[in-house]
């Protein structure tokens, strides 16, 4: 079943047109809402006034910074205003916004709000940002909610995270080399290219329950930013669960949505925002302009000795849209060399442009061109080939990696040499635009709180409620084929479906290529028994597996290698420890006395197994993949 070529369970009705995503719902008495953004990378905001824009026929309400100031929203670090109130910090900062009946009265509507700014100097570039002649962006950076303390780069003028390793004397290193070389590389800033824009749509209902769908990929983190950002409670958010349009790590915020609920708040109406492909381009998270600095000490025969690399993120206004107000850059920087002497520094620094977020592996395709591009010259420069200079520095199990992290797992030479035997045996054409080259790199898999909820029918069939959204990379499929085969089913007795944040448990959404072995481990767990075996679909008639999020800790694991594939029962959370986690509901569709088939337990010896299991417990217990 798995491995098999299978039809997508999105794929009839993406193609019909049928799959709803945000800026579909359509709901009653919806206002449609449009933001007022800064044309200025740096100014103070001396006076607003949307008295205008409020008398104009077909405009509700129009909120501004001034209204509601000192509300900041962000993953981790709120650092980043809903609406500016006393300051604008790049071409894009959301001044004001206006919900009215029509898009045309909302547009004119921005037209008539009349902003006064006292432009301020503005800095660009990373490393301009950096001297101490360049204006400050932030006055007191580490004074914001969520600053990670134990990162504080306030040190370096403007400032904002840093991740540093070390491993023996770096220095000593360069003197013992018998070659040194320094390279800088520069890569720009990029959009992570999503066809569908992003959208918020909120409405409060008669009950009080603010109703949430958005473009977002985790609709949990959502609920939480939300929560933070106007400053109520998780428990009256309920995030909807919409199709998303592509994500490439760019749609793990909340984005508009704080500023669709002040407007739906204040009209007492629905409110939808759709961003323009414009607004997306200037005013999103794209990935972060870099600039890496690479000094490399190597002996005449190619061993690596000593290395110090320093590498500069543009992290532009805002550190808000990244979840560690950094890179995770911790996977991949030891590379997959073998170094005695090193010294790793990466730095984000606020500089007046677009505030970056994630794109796929984030930070690791700036890292990894500058540091194998610098590999090729070191090899070029000792004449040695390129592929055997990284054979000879490569590490392998036992040994440690440049900042210290002993290898348990790692499949990298066998990878290198594999794909080597197929250039072999598939020689590059010849001429003009034809070449080979070779590189590595180390890619983690992601860890965090994930479940699902499992029914199985007394017909045989099994449902899953999955809290996992799918943007596209087939995730919805992937959990029905782990499913069936687990269950040994055929496919089409698996149905899937998504969750709101109601119905499911906790899951930290779709990042760093967590989706599949996460979902593996739930599907796994759902399915087998307290006591190790595989559950036959007809001896547990109407049973019930839920994973609930585990309120006290939830917790996140990364892999200290860089393995190719990860042997999850090595982790909390998998199957090796069913028995403690595990825990099976009798639903009310259970029919009780009915005869086993396919050889399985019968019913009563199953509850009489729940029992024993619910007597040793004293509440449910969460599943979490840590």
């Amino acid at each position: 079943m798995i491995g098999a070529p299978v039809g997508r369970i999105e794929g009839p009705d993406k193609v019909t047109g049928r799959t709803h995503y945000a800026a579909d719902i359509d709901l009653p008495g919806m206002l449609v809402g449009l933001v007022l953004r800064s044309p200025h990378p740096h100014a103070i905001i001396k006076s607003i006034d949307a008295a205008a824009a409020r008398r104009l026929p077909g405009v509700v309400a129009v909120i501004t910074g001034k209204d509601a100031p000192g509300h900041y929203q962000g993953k981790i670090l709120r650092d980043l205003p809903v609406l500016c109130w006393d300051r604008v910090r790049y071409a894009g900062d959301r001044v004001a916004a206006v919900a009215a009946l029509t898009r045309e009265a909302a547009e004119e509507a921005l037209s008539l709000i009349e902003v006064e700014y006292e432009p301020l100097p503005a800095v660009f570039d990373a490393l301009a940002a950096m001297q101490p002649d360049a204006p400050l962006i932030h006055e007191d950076a580490a004074a914001y909610a969520g600053f990670p303390l134990q990162r504080n780069a306030t040190d370096v003028h403007n400032g904002s995270t840093r991740l540093a390793w070390t491993k023996g004397d770096v220095e000593a290193g360069f003197r013992e080399a018998d070659l040194v070389m320094e390279h800088t590389f520069y890569v720009p800033s990029r959009h992570q290219g999503y066809l569908e824009p992003y959208a918020s749509v909120v409405d409060i209902d008669s009950s009080g329950r603010v109703q949430v769908w958005c473009s977002a990929k985790a609709p949990f983190r959502v609920r939480i930013q939300l929560s933070q950002a106007v400053g109520i409670a998780e428990e009256s958010i309920l995030v909807n669960v919409v199709a998303v349009g592509g994500d490439f790590g760019g749609k793990g915020d909340a984005r508009d949505v704080p500023i669709a609920y002040l407007l739906a708040r204040e009209t007492g109406r629905p409110v939808k925002i759709v961003m323009s492909y414009a607004e997306e381009l200037t005013a999103s998270n794209p990935t972060h302009p870099t600039y890496v600095t690479v000094k490399t000490g190597v002996m005449k025969d190619g061993r690596l000795v000593a290395r110090k690399v320093r590498t500069v993120h543009g992290s532009g206004a805002y550190g808000a849209m990244k979840p560690n107000a950094a890179l995770s850059t911790w996977h991949y920087v030891g590379g997959g060399y073998r170094i005695p002497n090193s010294d790793f520094e990466f730095l984000q620094i606020y500089t007046n442009t677009t505030p970056c977020g994630y794109f796929r592996a984030p930070g690791a395709h700036q890292y990894t061109f500058a540091l194998e591009c610098h590999t090729d010259i070191l090899a070029r420069e000792l004449g040695i080939e390129p592929a055997e200079f990284r054979l000879r520095n490569m590490v392998a199990i036992g040994d440690e990696d440049a900042v210290g992290r002993k290898m348990t797992a790692i499949t990298a030479r066998e990878v290198l040499e594999a794909a080597l035997a197929a250039c072999e045996r598939n020689p590059a054409g010849s001429g003009p635009g034809y070449g080979r080259g070779v590189a590595i790199f180390g890619r983690q898999i992601g860890g965090g709180a994930a479940g699902a909820v499992l029914t199985a029918a007394a017909d045989g069939s099994f449902a899953v409620l999955s809290p996992t959204v799918d943007v596209g990379t087939g995730t919805h499929t992937i959990e029905q084929q782990m499913v069936a085969s687990e269950m040994d089913v055929p496919l089409d007795r698996v149905s899937v479906r998504p969750g709101d944040t109601d119905s499911t448990p906790f899951d930290e959404g779709p990042r760093a290529s967590r989706s599949a072995p996460a979902q593996a481990t739930i599907a796994a767990l759902s399915v087998h028994s307290a006591g190790g075996g595989t559950i036959p679909a007809s001896a547990v008639p109407g049973s019930r597996c839920a994973s609930r999020r585990n309120t006290q800790s939830v917790k996140q694991s990364r892999s200290a290698s860089h393995s190719s594939s990860i042997d999850w029962k090595r982790f909390p959370g998998s199957i090796s420890r069913q028995r403690r986690i595990a825990r099976l509901v009798p639903s009310s569709t259970s029919t009780a006395g009915s005869a086993p088939r396919g050889g399985g337990k019968s019913p009563e010896t199953w509850r009489s197994r729940i029992s024993t299991m619910e007597s040793d417990s004293k509440g449910p217990t969460p599943i979490s993949i840590l």
